[in-house]
């Protein structure tokens, strides 16, 4: 009976959670969701969420003061992950930071992110020829962006990189190794094309 019950509040909160704190437009919207995932969420301050946006297992997930998160974007710490988004960090549309399956994303301040943009701190283990790779489970990494990292559109980053303060990544790149601080890195995979993108 206890189990039924269970089951069947987590469906009407997750029906509440899509009808009317993810997608409610205005400035109602944006306090109700800063109202309601305060109180879920590891830690948090004076967060900004646009519409659409979707959180899967905010205990797991602290947001940073003025931190901002656009149109469509998915923070996913599912599974033991840990994101913790810095303060003024700008996430722009469409963007997926996946921590699931006990992976680590961490932004610090002062973080931008472009549109449709995707990092993922796990990835699939292929261990054995002879099983399926989605029966051999994960392996789980690290992504850290230090201060002031600027990612561009469409850019993949991928488990066990640190991108160094100040950094840049362009537009399409795909970082699978870390970026030393205020480098331009471009490219697939990413690669250093200027040391010091400052002025």
């Amino acid at each position: 009976m206890m189990k039924t019950f269970k089951l069947i509040k987590d469906e009407l909160l997750a029906w509440f959670e899509f009808l009317f704190v993810t997608n409610i437009p205005g400035r109602s919207g944006r306090l109700l969701r800063r109202f309601y995932w305060s109180g879920k969420l590891r830690e948090s301050s004076f967060f900004n969420l646009w519409p659409g946006c979707e959180i899967l297992e905010p205990r797991n997930i602290t947001l940073g003061k003025d931190a901002l998160l656009m149109s469509g974007c998915r923070l996913n710490a599912n599974d033991n992950g840990t994101i913790k988004i810095g303060d003024r960090a700008r996430v722009n549309t469409n963007v997926y930071v996946g921590a699931s399956n006990g992976g680590t994303i961490i932004f610090g301040n002062d973080v931008s992110v472009g549109p449709n943009v995707v990092m993922r701190a796990s990835n699939h283990r292929k261990a054995s020829k002879n099983a399926p790779v989605s029966s051999q489970g994960h392996e789980h990494g690290t992504i850290v962006l230090e201060d002031d990292v600027w990612v561009g559109a469409n850019s993949v980053i991928l488990p066990n990189v640190r991108i160094g303060k100040g950094a840049v990544i362009a537009a399409g790149a795909v970082v699978n190794r870390d970026i030393p601080s205020y480098a331009l890195a471009a490219g697939v995979p990413a690669k250093v094309v200027k040391e010091d993108c400052r002025g």
